[in-house]
Order: C-alpha cells, then sequence, then structure tokens
C-alpha cells in the first residue's frame, strides 16, 4: 500500500499527470482539484478552519473511512458513485494537491497526517519558466484563456481537428509592451513556485530534496507511455503499466513559443532571461526522478527522521 501526492501550482500538466493513473490497475485517484483550498473554501466556510478541515478529511480518507466532504456530489462523481474502495480493491491512493500556506492556522495537522500516513511526496514542474510564460500569454491573446486543454476536450472530434489546423496558421509578434506583460505572468509563476515548494518541504519534511518531475518529459503534449510508467512505478515502489489501450496522445490546447514570430527576442529579453536563471535555481535543489532533462534516478526514500520527531516539531509549533 503507497500513498503518493504531487504538489503543483497550475498550467503544469498536473491533470493528465493524474488522470492517466486511474486506469492503472490498484490505484485509487479520489479526487481532481476538491482537496484544493479554492474549492474547500466552498464548502467549509470558516476560512481559519480549513486546513483542520482538510486534515480530517485526509484522516478518512487514508484509513479508508468516509466522511461528509467525501460524500459531497463532486467527490461522488469522482469514484462513480459507489463506495469508497478497500485496500485490497484499491491498494494505492494517488492524487495532486495544490499545497495550502505552511503558515496556514492547523497546517501542523496536515503534515502530522501526511507523516503517520506515510505519504510519499513529489512535484510536477515545468521545463523552463519563460516558455511556460510565453505560450500562456499567446492563449490569452489569443483566445481569452490560459485553460485551453479544458475548452478543447469538449471539441468533436471535426470541430477540434479544425482548432489543430488553425494553430497552424497562426502567427503572433509582440511589442516591447506585451513582452512586459510575459515578464509579469513569468514572475507570478516564479512567485508561486518558490512558495509551492517550500510549502510541500514543510509538510513533508522527510523529502529533501524534494522529488520532482518535468511535465515536458512525459507530455509533449502527448503521453510518453514508456517515460510515465517508469516514474508511476518509482512513485508507488512497484511496476506498473498502463493498460495496452492507453492512447499515445492527448488534445493540445493552447498555442506553442513557435507561434510568435519574434519569440527568441522574447526569451532572451533581459527581464525574462534573469527571472528563468532564478527559476532554474529553483529546479536546481530538486531531485528529478525521471525524464531526459536529468539523468534517470530512482525515487528516493524518505530521510530517517523518525515520525515522531515529525509529530513532536508539529505539536511544539502549534502550543
Amino acid at each position: 500500500m503507497t500513498n503518493v501526492l504531487i504538489g503543483y501550482t497550475g498550467n503544469v500538466c498536473s491533470t493528465p499527470m493524474v488522470e492517466y493513473a486511474r486506469s492503472i490497475e490498484g490505484v485509487w485517484v479520489p479526487i481532481l482539484e476538491q482537496f484544493d483550498e479554492y474549492q474547500l473554501v466552498q464548502h467549509f466556510t470558516d476560512r481559519k478552519r480549513v486546513s483542520s478541515e482538510l486534515a480530517n478529511v485526509l484522516e478518512a480518507l487514508y484509513r479508508r473511512r468516509t466522511s461528509p466532504y467525501l460524500e459531497t456530489p463532486s467527490l461522488l462523481e469522482q469514484r462513480g458513485h459507489g463506495p469508497i474502495p478497500t485496500r485490497d480493491e484499491k491498494q494505492d491512493i494517488v492524487f495532486k494537491w495544490r499545497p495550502m500556506s505552511r503558515r496556514a492556522r492547523g497546517s501542523y495537522k496536515l503534515r502530522q497526517v501526511f507523516s503517520e500516513n506515510d505519504v510519499r511526496a513529489a512535484v510536477i514542474v515545468r521545463r523552463s519558466l519563460s516558455e511556460q510564460a510565453l505560450k500562456v500569454y499567446l492563449s490569452e491573446k489569443v483566445y481569452q484563456s490560459r485553460h485551453q486543454q479544458f475548452a478543447v476536450a469538449k471539441l468533436s472530434e471535426q470541430d477540434y481537428a479544425e482548432y489543430v489546423n488553425q494553430q497552424t496558421q497562426i502567427r503572433v509578434t509582440l511589442s516591447n509592451a506585451e513582452m512586459v506583460q510575459v515578464g509579469k505572468i513569468a514572475k507570478n509563476f516564479l512567485e508561486r513556485t518558490h512558495f509551492m515548494l517550500q510549502d510541500m518541504s514543510y509538510y513533508f519534511p522527510a523529502f529533501n530534496p524534494m522529488p520532482a518531475i518535468i511535465a515536458e518529459g512525459v507530455f509533449t503534449p502527448g503521453i510518453d507511455v514508456n517515460q510515465y510508467q517508469t516514474i508511476l512505478s518509482q512513485l508507488l515502489g512497484r511496476p506498473v503499466r498502463l493498460p495496452n489501450a492507453t492512447s499515445p496522445s492527448v488534445r493540445k490546447g493552447g498555442l506553442n513559443i513557435e507561434n510568435c514570430e519574434n519569440y527568441e527576442q522574447v526569451l532572451s529579453s533581459r527581464g525574462l532571461a534573469r527571472l528563468e536563471s532564478k527559476y532554474e535555481k529553483l529546479l536546481a535543489r530538486l531531485n528529478f526522478i525521471s525524464g531526459p532533462q536529468s539523468p534517470e534516478q530512482s525515487y528516493p526514500e524518505p530521510s530517517k527522521t523518525p515520525a515522531e520527531e515529525v509529530v513532536a516539531s508539529s505539536l511544539h509549533e502549534a502550543a
């Protein structure tokens, strides 16, 4: 039995990373984003207790017991309106999470639950901050949305083929003012990644350096089945295989940097290059468990810090 949690920020292919895991034998993916704070506050109206409430939900989840939140319509839909699977039915739990701030009231309770249930942590990140920011800006400029992957999922096959064909014709040249806007997006992503990594380190102190997945090493944008199986096998500590019918490609939404006529000028701008350098320093602190961007490594075992020390430290902070 293995519990895996993948930290993320957004626009990093986190959805396909966990959704493909649903098809692996013995794996239960109980949520999509229902443990993220923006959804929790819609249910638990006392914002000061959100971390504590989530800790209670997670404790029930890992013990395969139900709770009122796990019986809400969106959570029921995630498990096909059936009961919570037993450990014999689904031995492993995998889901993604935008970690709550380590400074939130009750955060120590979350850290305690993760420690007591031997949750294995990893994060998923983009290879390049600058390229991510440019792609997001192009999508917002052309489509008025940065979440094209959800929009194209609703298209018919014919409409999607037309959408892809139209993308090959799109050419955009960014002005100096627009380059500044790309830089603002990059700065926001840098800050979000920085805080996400700090928060994940707080909740999972036994994993140092933090195991990481490069999104482009798995989705380009189609899924690299071999890479995906390798990474999931490392995370779960057992060999896993996707069903033979798994499609080698997924629908891509949004534009590529090549749709920008002057993308080389944009990416080499002084401000964006400085932010990219800071991002590379963040990535250098991580332990990439697989992918062509770094030597393949085995998933690290947590450090030998006893769970009792983690819990005692948490209780001390709460006092």
